[in-house]
């Protein structure tokens, strides 16, 4: 992305601007000095990073899965989630489409994987890829090296690093079901969005598959996620927390949905 662009988007945690210009990233207003490595930017502070220090077993376990990610993750959506790895990437397109000639954010993003089989150049969009995992980032930074209008942060959902009605276009792919407190998660989506901006993702939900919630019972045992809800009690959450009823359908044990802020 260009950088008059990407100044126009980011927003220190203590609300000053983030100068780009240099070989520096920094804060203009309290001076903190953020990392680009790897083609990452970190845009978390040690104060964020001890405040959601509870995340560290989601993080821990994207790091673990980080390069085996995209070979695990299509198997796992056929044979735990019973969701054909097909309709995330017509979902991907379709977000990539509405976002035309604007901004949009995909968080989490994983390793970009789906980006990039979705992505064809005639949709015209910018995006800001975020995780919480540096080493999926490093990833996603290394498929869509020396392309342009595409960026990697890392940031925590709950505190963006974005300026108001930025995004053209938010995208959750298996996000709601990972994210700890997400009423404050909803808060920052509707934050950084324009008005008009439309929220997608899919979450995995209970009660559709026993598979499924075996498999995710283990997972909140370990303390990687938060208790999951049935789609039902999600759709009216979301719908509790700024945004409009959502439009969803279920596949295996995926949600499929899609909202925009409320007026």
């Amino acid at each position: 992305m260009q950088e008059i662009e990407l100044h126009s988007l980011l927003q220190c945690s203590c609300g000053g601007d983030i100068d780009v210009s240099g070989s520096a990233i920094s804060c203009k207003k309290c001076g903190h000095l953020y990392e680009k490595k790897d083609g990452v930017i970190d845009l978390t502070t040690p104060e964020q990073r001890s405040k959601y220090e509870e995340l560290y077993k989601s993080e821990t376990l994207s790091n673990l899965i980080s390069s085996f990610y995209d070979i695990i993750s299509p198997i796992m959506c056929s044979t735990v989630w019973r969701c054909s790895p097909i309709r995330f990437i017509d979902q991907t397109h379709h977000v990539l489409g509405q976002s035309r000639q604007g901004v949009l954010l995909s968080l989490p993003v994983a390793t970009g994987a789906l980006i990039k089989l979705a992505r064809a150049e005639y949709h015209d969009v910018q995006i800001i890829g975020v995780d919480t995992s540096l080493k999926m980032l490093k990833r996603a930074a290394k498929q869509f090296k020396n392309q342009k209008n595409i960026l990697f942060i890392r940031a925590f959902p709950n505190e963006l690093p974005f300026k108001k009605n930025v995004f053209k276009g938010v995208h959750s792919l298996n996000g709601l079901h990972s994210f700890d407190n997400r009423a404050s998660v909803y808060k920052e989506f509707g934050r950084v969005m324009k008005p008009d901006a439309t929220l997608q993702g899919t979450t995995i939900v209970h009660g559709q598959i026993k598979m499924a919630d075996l498999v995710l019972e283990q997972y909140q045992n370990f303390g990687v996620s938060p208790p999951l809800r049935k789609i039902d009690f999600l759709m009216d959450e979301i719908s509790k927390n700024g945004f409009n009823k959502p439009n969803f359908e279920t596949h295996g044990a995926v949600a499929f949905f899609s909202t925009q802020s409320e007026s």
